[in-house]
């Protein structure tokens, strides 16, 4: 019975590696991962990085981000030029003290701070959703010990409020009280 499993699926199998390669061709000439293949290595529990590269006036400044869905993945691919002004203020003004990265998502701009200065960085996220993602692009960087994780949300005041999330979706943004 089990030889006779094992046979049955063999085309199954086949298909799923022919479609695997062809995912990953389409990445390299595309420059983009097809949803399909994302959400296949996802659930497989393997862990889907991108390589980020950005140029600063030091040099280079290599990430590694975890991109287990279309939205982290699309987050990593518009590191630098999403948020030009974030990375210069970083860049020019950043490393005298601590850095509080308010509604920290996934974590790009604490692990960029992390990355080029000296100081701790204080990562607030609250959407429960982020937060496994945050850790690992965290820990995928060896930045365990620069960034500390607060996964609450920020206020002027102190008070118990209802936090409504715009989506459930890894990644998302734009919660609000």
């Amino acid at each position: 019975m089990g030889l006779f499993r094992r046979l049955s699926l063999l085309p199954l199998r086949m298909l799923e590696g022919i479609s695997t390669i062809y995912a990953s061709f389409l990445a390299k000439v595309a420059d983009e991962r097809p949803n399909f293949w994302l959400e296949r290595q996802s659930k497989r529990n393997d862990l889907v990085s991108t390589e980020v590269n950005h140029k600063n006036g030091s040099g280079e400044v290599r990430l590694t981000l975890f991109t287990p869905n279309w939205l982290c993945w699309s987050r990593s691919k518009t590191f630098s030029s999403k948020e030009p002004d974030t990375l210069k203020w970083i860049d020019e003004l950043g490393g005298n003290g601590a850095f509080f990265d308010i509604g920290a998502n996934v974590g790009l701009y604490s692990l960029y701070y992390a990355k080029t200065k000296s100081q701790n960085v204080y990562a607030f996220e609250p959407s429960t959703f982020n937060l496994s993602i945050l850790a690992r692009n965290i820990y995928s960087n060896g930045l365990e010990s620069k960034i500390i994780i607060v996964p609450v949300p920020l206020s002027d005041t102190i008070k118990i409020e209802n936090f409504i999330l715009t989506s459930t979706e890894i990644g998302d943004a734009h919660s609000a009280f």
